[in-house]
């Protein structure tokens, strides 16, 4: 086996998806009928989940820009790979397979990888014959983006995932809309889809997502049901990827987080985005991870006061412009607010409420809708605290 690639492909293809590959450990790299693929083999992820969700024998073929010289296979070890194409960064890379050695040469380095010939793998065994139905979904990695800081950060120091571990994916009225939540905010993105289909509503686990984020352009849905409910198979297309899985698992009720709203959120109050924004960067700049802030809303002066919900460190209250009619006092999750804040792009963020209600709601347009939730909501009647 042996194929030609430009250096900065390498270093594109490790950064857009070989290092979210480190985890399985290994990979194949197949050279076959003038094609560079590199397949990701059948997985079986048996971490634990927060909610019960799994994704079974997940399959991942993609099509790599590269001179194919000479066809065959061979199994390699990712972290591997990764280490010997680190210092290739400019002029061409000659990859060959000679006698288990796999051997990189290029603009006057040259390194080696052991590896072991591997010709019994399936990624020639991505069958369309069991793909019954066809949806085209356009601009894949835009619409994934808009709701992705909901799944930042979801795996624990044990590798297990804390909240949500994927999106749903969803094509119901002309609109295809996809949501993302965890247990501290809920987003949903929509835009309107023409092609006529029947509803789906379709789970896509956090390993998929991110393979899906780096897609360029439209990809092809294809699944296995003669209906659209209870999908079991599935595959994404692209014009390079083959993204297979089974099982694809449940998503959060995410009908019963928006009952948590208020039915009529008529109160509100409002920031200057980029003012509220930059005195939530200037407390994260001086504090940990999983910190939570209070704001407390004063409606005479105008202003609302940020600061460290629990810690008495008074040279943390930062004051900012909040228009508002009643005073209120509420506490957050840092990061996830200040996710959320930046997802936004009017020039004021308003958050709407109900007065019963810990949960605020974000609508900037029809398109793009935000629920984010408190620990806490007082006013001087009452003071309310919840487990989230």
């Amino acid at each position: 086996m042996k194929i030609k690639i430009q250096a900065k492909e390498l270093q594109r293809l490790k950064k857009t998806h070989l290092n979210k590959f480190k985890k399985f450990g290994y990979m194949n790299l197949v050279v076959v009928n003038g094609d560079v693929l590199i397949h990701i083999p059948s997985v079986i992820d048996s971490r634990k989940f927060y909610l019960e969700v799994t994704d079974k024998n997940l399959k991942f073929t993609y099509k790599i820009a590269a001179e194919a010289i000479t066809e065959g296979v061979v199994g390699i070890n990712i972290n591997k790979f990764l280490d010997a194409i680190k210092n290739f960064k400019k002029g061409e890379v000659e990859i060959e397979l000679q006698d288990n050695i796999l051997c990189f040469s290029g603009s006057g380095i040259k390194t080696k990888i052991d590896c072991e010939v591997n010709t019994n793998i399936d990624y020639q065994k991505f069958d369309d014959n069991q793909y019954k139905n066809t949806v085209i979904i356009p601009n894949i990695s835009e619409l994934i983006s808009k709701v992705y800081y909901t799944l930042e950060s979801e795996v624990d120091i044990n590798g297990n995932y804390k909240n949500m571990c994927g999106i749903l994916l969803k094509i119901k009225d002309k609109n295809i809309s996809v949501i993302g939540a965890n247990r501290f905010c809920l987003a949903i993105y929509k835009q309107p889809y023409v092609e006529i289909c029947d509803d789906i509503e379709l789970f896509v686990h956090l390993d998929v997502v991110n393979l899906l984020k780096n897609v360029e352009g439209d990809i092809c849905l294809k699944f296995s049901n003669k209906s659209n409910e209870n999908i079991k198979k599935i595959m994404f297309v692209g014009s390079r990827e083959i993204i297979q899985s089974e099982e694809p698992g449940k998503f959060i009720n995410y009908k019963d987080m928006m009952e948590r709203i208020a039915e009529s959120n008529t109160n509100s109050f409002c920031f200057i985005r980029e003012d509220l924004m930059a005195q939530l960067k200037n407390i994260r700049s001086v504090v940990g991870k999983d910190i939570k802030v209070r704001i407390d809303i004063n409606s005479k002066d105008g202003n609302a006061v940020i600061s460290l919900y629990n810690y008495h460190i008074t040279e943390m209250e930062l004051k900012v412009a909040c228009e508002s009619d009643d005073d209120f006092s509420y506490v957050f999750d840092l990061d996830y607010l200040l996710a959320t804040v930046n997802a936004e792009n009017e020039l004021k963020i308003t958050f709407y409420y109900g007065f019963n209600e810990h949960n605020l709601l974000i609508k900037d347009n029809d398109n793009f809708t935000q629920y984010l939730f408190s620990y806490i909501k007082s006013n001087k009647k009452q003071i309310e605290i919840i487990d989230i």
